[in-house]
């Protein structure tokens, strides 16, 4: 064999290779990505199966706790209006004396007495006490609940039998409205007229009854009432206010 020819056998075989193209290895973060979005959809979907799952079990609870209702047939009323309510006036039954000779009128309670010139001078079961206050007994008229028998009379303004008196004075009391004095007077109004009220207290002057007075001055003449009181304080019945809310001059 010459040396140029070439022994193809013994030409060192080259190794077979694999040539099919390698698969590229998938990007990390990707999957981290997807995982994330799966996560989130995941989340989500349990919050909102949760959140109508809270709603639909309020629903069920609120319709269980309302109470059960009734349904009636009512009847259809009409509206009712707002009237004033009127205040009782337990005066407005009561009697009425009237004094034409001194121009006055008073009401009193159904079931008390009055005690007039009138009645002293046609009576003969009533008569005075006292001879001496025969010149007051024609210008007064006494208001009482109690039946004063024979003796009605009373002396110089110290005790009388009735509760309520009034008096007529043919003149205008003097120093009006200081009548008592250094006695302290509360100022009033009297059938729409300026009235002094002194009450008894342990200060004031004697000799006087334990009663309240009132003095007024009208149409050139003197008034003089007087009720009794309670204690040495000035208190005394109500009845005594309603009585003097009645009291009018007649012109």
């Amino acid at each position: 064999m010459n040396d140029s020819e070439i022994n193809i056998t013994d030409t060192p075989k080259i190794a077979e290779t694999n040539l099919a193209p390698t698969p590229k290895k998938p990007n990390k973060w990707l999957k981290i990505g997807l995982l994330g979005v799966a996560g989130l959809v995941i989340v989500g979907g349990l919050v909102y199966a949760g959140y109508w799952y809270g709603i639909k079990s309020s629903k069920l609870r609120t319709q269980s706790s309302k109470p059960e209702l009734k349904i009636q047939n009512l009847t259809p009323t009409r509206a009712l209006i707002s009237t004033p309510i009127a205040i009782f006036d337990p005066t407005t039954d009561w009697m009425t004396y009237t004094n034409k000779k001194h121009g006055y009128l008073i009401r009193h309670p159904n079931d008390w007495l009055v005690y007039n010139e009138e009645k002293w001078e046609s009576d003969n079961e009533v008569s005075l006490c006292n001879p001496a206050a025969s010149g007051l007994m024609e210008n007064s008229s006494i208001l009482s609940r109690k039946d004063l028998g024979r003796c009605v009379g009373f002396y110089v303004w110290e005790s009388w039998p009735g509760e309520f008196i009034i008096n007529f004075n043919e003149e205008r009391w003097s120093n009006f409205p200081y009548i008592l004095g250094k006695e302290k007077g509360e100022i009033i109004e009297i059938s729409g007229i300026t009235a002094v009220k002194y009450p008894f207290t342990e200060k004031s002057e004697l000799p006087r009854k334990q009663a309240t007075r009132i003095y007024i001055n009208y149409s050139g003449k003197g008034y003089f009432i007087e009720f009794l009181q309670t204690d040495k304080e000035g208190n005394y019945d109500s009845v005594y206010d309603q009585i003097l809310s009645t009291f009018k001059f007649l012109d």
